[in-house]
C-alpha cells in the first residue's frame, strides 16, 4: 500500500486520514528504530534499481484527438480552486536560476570532459555503465576513472542545472555559498539587505564526487560576480571552501572541473575529494574531522536512497554521527529522485514508505538528553519538477533527462 501525500487537504475527514498515517510512521519508525534488531541487521533491501541509473520521469504522452466540429460547444466551467492559507507559497525565479546561461554551463562541462564526450566510444560506454548499475555492481561503476569520466558527462549536465536552480531560490542555501541572503536584482535595486558582512563557508559533499555539487556551486559564484559587474559593484573574493566525499577515486574528473573554472570563468575554487565508504564503520571514523567544527552545509544528493539500499543500519549510523558531529545552525540538505522504487520497507507489517518520509521521523523525532528535538525542517518539497529548456541539449551526444526530486533541508538545534 502506497502512501499519498498531499500538501493541500480538501476536507477534515483527509486531514484525519493524514494524521493517522503519521502516526502509523511514527509508530513503524520506533518500532524499527528502537526495538527490532532483527529488521537493522536483516539487510534486505528491495530489489530495485540504483537512482543512479534512473530517467527524470516519464515521457508525455500526447493523444492526437478527432474534432467534431458538427456539436454545439458547451461552456467550460470556471475552475474551482480551493487554497490552504497555511500552505507556502511556491518560490519566485531568482537572477541566479538563469546566470550564467544554461548554454555556458553546459559548455564548461563539454570543455572538461571533451575527450570522453567526443569519443565514438562515449555512447557504448553510458551503456555500460547502466548495465553495472542496474546489475548493483559498484565496485565496477566507480572504480574505473575512465568510466568515471563518462558517467559525469551523461549524468552530472541536467543535475548540475537542476541544483543550480533549487541553490538560486532557497535563501538560507544562498547565504551560504555566496555569504548574503539576497542578491541586487537585475534592474539594479536591492529588495532587501542581506548579511552586512559576508563570512566563509564551508561545504562537504557526501557522494559529491561526480562535481554536480561543486559545479552548481561554482555556477552560483560566478552568477553573483556578473551582477555585481552588470550593477557596478565590486564582487566578493570570499568563497566557500567544498569538500568531496565519494566511494569512487573521483579526483581526476573533479580537477577537470576546476581547471575549467579557472580558465573559463577565472575562478579559483578548490574541490578536494576523501575517498571512502560511508557505511563502513571505521575508528577512528575519517568523516567526523570533515563535517565537525565550522561546517555549514552538509549535501546529501542523489545519495541516501543507494545508500539505504545497501545498509540501512550504516545508513542510521551515518545520520546519528552527521547528528552527533554537525554544530548547532549547521544545514544538511537531502534530495533524491521522486519516484516509487525509492521506498523501504519499515516495521513488522512490511509496509512501505517514500524515504522522504522515514528521513523526517529519523531526524524530527531524535531528542536529546533532555527532550529536545536535534533537528528543525526549515524547507521541503515531495515532488518537484525540473525541466530542461527547449533545444538546450540538443547537441549533447546522448540524451539529458529531466528530473523530478524530493528534497529536505534540515537545521541542527
Amino acid at each position: 500500500m502506497h502512501v499519498s501525500v498531499r500538501t493541500t487537504v480538501e476536507s477534515s475527514d483527509n486531514r484525519a486520514i493524514l494524521f493517522y498515517e503519521a502516526g502509523l510512521l511514527a509508530r513503524a519508525w520506533q518500532q524499527y528504530f528502537n526495538c527490532s534488531t532483527a529488521i537493522l541487521l536483516s539487510n534486505s533491501p528491495p530489489t530495485t534499481m540504483t537512482h543512479r541509473s534512473r530517467s527524470g520521469g516519464p515521457q508525455t504522452q500526447h493523444v492526437q484527438r478527432k474534432k467534431n466540429n458538427n456539436l454545439p460547444r458547451k461552456p467550460r466551467p470556471e475552475p474551482r480552486i480551493e487554497e490552504d492559507p497555511n500552505a507556502t507559497p511556491p518560490p519566485q525565479a531568482h537572477p541566479l536560476s538563469s546566470t550564467p546561461t544554461t548554454f555556458d554551463i553546459l559548455a564548461l562541462i563539454r570543455h572538461s570532459l571533451a575527450p570522453t564526450i567526443t569519443s565514438p566510444d562515449f555512447k557504448g560506454t553510458v551503456q555500460t555503465i547502466k548495465g553495472l548499475l542496474y546489475d548493483k555492481k559498484w565496485l565496477e561503476a566507480f572504480g574505473d576513472e575512465e568510466l568515471l569520466d563518462a558517467y559525469a558527462g551523461r549524468w552530472v549536465p541536467s543535475r548540475v542545472l537542476c541544483f543550480r536552480e533549487l541553490f538560486a531560490e532557497s535563501q538560507e542555501l544562498r547565504k551560504v555559498i555566496i555569504g548574503s541572503g539576497e542578491v541586487v536584482a537585475e534592474d539594479g535595486e536591492e529588495a532587501e539587505q542581506g548579511e552586512s558582512s559576508k563570512t566563509k563557508s564551508k561545504i562537504v559533499s557526501l557522494g559529491g564526487g561526480a562535481g554536480t555539487e561543486i559545479l552548481a556551486i561554482a555556477s552560483l559564484i560566478h552568477g553573483q560576480r556578473l551582477l555585481d559587474r552588470q550593477n557596478g559593484q565590486d564582487s566578493s573574493d570570499l568563497y566557500p571552501d567544498w569538500v568531496g566525499v565519494d566511494f569512487g577515486p573521483w579526483s581526476g574528473v573533479l580537477e577537470k572541473f576546476s581547471s575549467a573554472f579557472t580558465s573559463l570563468w577565472h575562478l579559483d575554487l578548490p574541490s578536494p575529494c576523501h575517498q571512502m565508504d560511508l557505511l563502513k564503520p571505521a575508528s577512528p571514523n575519517p568523516l567526523l574531522p570533515l563535517i565537525s567544527g565550522d561546517t555549514s552545509l552538509v549535501t546529501l544528493i542523489f545519495t541516501i536512497c543507494e545508500l539505504m539500499s545497501q545498509s540501512r543500519p550504516g545508513t542510521i549510523r551515518l545520520i546519528r554521527d552527521l547528528t552527533a558531529n554537525l554544530h548547532s545552525g549547521g544545514l544538511l540538505l537531502v534530495a533524491d529522485s521522486a519516484s516509487d522504487i525509492a521506498e523501504f520497507e519499515l516495521g513488522s507489517s512490511g509496509r512501505k514508505w517514500p524515504v522522504y518520509m522515514v528521513l523526517d521521523a529519523m531526524l524530527l523525532g531524535t531528542k536529546d538528553e533532555e527532550g529536545k528535538a536535534q533537528w528543525v525542517k526549515v524547507e521541503s518539497e515531495d515532488s518537484r519538477w525540473f525541466r530542461l529548456p527547449e533545444g538546450v541539449a540538443d547537441n549533447w551526444p546522448v540524451k539529458l533527462e529531466n528530473t523530478r526530486y524530493w528534497y529536505r533541508l534540515y537545521r541542527r538545534v
